[in-house]
């Protein structure tokens, strides 16, 4: 398996790239677009081509979720914001971004029609469209009703949710495209709450599930610690 970081940007983009690159770790997972939430007025153009500039490659984009809720209205703001996340299609098609994360939402038959006029344009761009877990949402049904559908498993998100990473590895099977790793402490999947790998759960039967599931993606560390700890986590996998 690859390995990459989540480069949290939201102070000081400089230094999050400056700090990657002193390790020699030269993937990342970046957010798309401008988010106020982490702090930064960078648009995913100049995003792109700074990282580029600093010689890292985004192995994925987290797609902020804003206008997600919309997606399952039949009345109003649809349209927009199918647009909205299709322009994020295409600006990771323009900087070779190889997929693209979104989050689950409740499913209905509007969020499902939604789902895959975009996933189908994502795949017309070269883009796996990755949907990853959120509270309500039926992300295996929507992985079985959308053939161009990816998973993208969120470890910490999927302990805060209760639910078993393991087995999610296994119903998501061939879909697999990525894997955020992480440890969570209580039901709070916030960024800034997350811990290294195995210090709250126990992650050996994760480490199994992906063996078997024949996992060959990219392991993305979402712990806020030192590059240095999360080397040792990657060493682990």
């Amino acid at each position: 398996m690859k390995s990459a970081l989540y480069l949290d940007y939201g102070v000081s983009l400089a230094s999050a790239c400056s700090e990657v690159k002193a390790h020699s770790i030269d993937r990342v997972l970046a957010w798309v677009g401008h988010d106020p939430a982490r702090r930064t007025a960078l648009g995913e153009h100049e995003l792109y081509a700074y990282i580029k500039d600093n010689d890292l490659q985004v192995v994925g984009a987290l797609c902020p979720s804003d206008n997600l809720a919309y997606l399952g209205n039949t009345r109003y703001g649809r349209r927009d914001a199918i647009k909205h996340f299709k322009q994020a299609v295409l600006s990771c098609a323009e900087h070779r971004v190889p997929l693209l994360i979104m989050d689950a939402a409740p499913t209905n038959p509007a969020l499902i029609e939604s789902l895959e006029e975009i996933a189908a344009y994502a795949k017309d761009n070269g883009i796996m469209l990755c949907i990853r877990e959120a509270q309500g949402a039926d992300t295996v049904g929507l992985l079985t009703a959308i053939p161009d559908l990816y998973y993208c498993l969120d470890s910490a998100r999927s302990f805060a949710l209760g639910q078993n990473p393991a087995e999610r590895v296994t119903a998501a099977g061939e879909r697999l495209a990525i894997v955020l790793l992480g440890d969570v402490v209580g039901s709070d999947d916030s960024i800034g709450e997350r811990r290294l790998p195995g210090k709250v759960h126990d992650f050996a039967p994760l480490k199994d599930a992906l063996k078997a599931n024949g996992y060959r993606g990219d392991l993305v560390l979402t712990s806020q610690s030192s590059i240095d700890a999360l080397r040792e986590v990657i060493k682990a996998f």
